[in-house]
């Protein structure tokens, strides 16, 4: 699983948390319940996805003051997508995301605290360090954890004990109409033998850091180095299939938390992380994504939750 092969690449984990305004978070703490989000930037804001599970306890106040946010409510879970109003959390997720290797893992909402993990390389420690040191104008803000990221085991302990993520991976060929060889900065980069993490999307870009496993064809200026001896590098791309998911995602508030690709020659892997209490939606997207690009002979080859 791809999930196995570059989660510790990134070599340092880091979970902070903080109060701030957001009614959600607010509510977090005085119903004592919680909630998993992603965070979507803009050019200059930010706007969650964050899902809200059903199995814990929710009181009859906690469960009226949630609807009454007009939520989408499902089975198993209570899903909303709002801006993020305080421009100072705005100004950090902001910040780390500017740092060529941070790749944000999801952000929580509980106990009316918002905590954010974090993995990086160990070649951006005084940037992330620097950031973390600033003045801030927030209440309660803490750093829970900076270690060495030895295993996805870390992940786990920062989300709430009865909190369950899904682990999905498709794999599926490129067709010869997507393997433009010349067109392709990535491929033209990386050839077709990589793994990459997804940062963020940004109007049609998206932005990666890539696990390069050979030898780098070229270097262009949209190619950031992040670490040329573990062989880490950022830079853009744009793939019709990405896109399609987080438009999908958005549309039907699934927040995804991880997303991981795999190239070796004309095969592709995708790999998802979701909260489980969202499963029902996710299969319902990538039913639709498997349907809107037949050239691409999309196949489920994993589903599993992750312990």
């Amino acid at each position: 699983m791809i999930i196995n092969e570059v989660n510790s690449l990134l070599n340092r984990i880091c979970s902070i948390s903080f109060r701030d305004g957001d009614k959600l978070v607010v509510l977090s703490g005085e119903h004592d319940f919680y909630g998993v989000a992603k965070l979507r930037v803009k050019e200059k804001s930010a706007f969650v996805i964050t899902n809200i599970p059903k199995n814990q306890d929710l009181s009859e106040p906690a469960l009226k003051d949630i609807r009454d946010l007009k939520l989408k409510e499902t089975e198993e879970s209570f899903l909303g997508k709002w801006d993020v109003a305080d421009p100072e959390t705005v100004e950090l997720f902001q910040s780390l995301i500017s740092i060529s290797s941070v790749v944000i893992d999801t952000v929580i909402v509980h106990g009316g605290k918002r905590t954010i993990i974090f993995r990086y390389h160990d070649t951006d420690q005084q940037k992330v360090s620097a950031i973390l040191l600033a003045p801030k104008k927030f209440s309660m803000f803490q750093v829970n954890l900076m270690a060495e990221n030895a295993a996805l085991k870390h992940y786990r302990d920062f989300l709430p004990e009865n909190f369950q993520l899904n682990y999905y991976e498709l794999t599926m060929s490129v067709p010869p109409s997507s393997m433009d060889i010349k067109g392709d900065y990535v491929i033209a980069t990386f050839g077709n033998n990589w793994y990459r993490e997804v940062k963020y999307l940004l109007n049609d870009n998206i932005q990666a850091v890539y696990y390069e496993k050979s030898n780098l064809i070229s270097r262009p200026k949209e190619l950031t180095s992040i670490s040329d001896r573990d062989r880490i590098y950022e830079m853009t791309f744009r793939n019709p299939l990405v896109s399609y998911v987080f438009d999908k995602t958005t549309e039907k508030l699934v927040a995804i938390l991880g997303m991981l690709h795999s190239m070796i020659g004309k095969n592709f892997t995708m790999g998802m992380i979701i909260p489980s209490c969202v499963a029902n939606e996710f299969h319902g997207i990538i039913a639709e994504l498997a349907g809107s690009f037949p050239d691409w002979k999309i196949n489920l080859t994993h589903a599993s939750e992750i312990l």
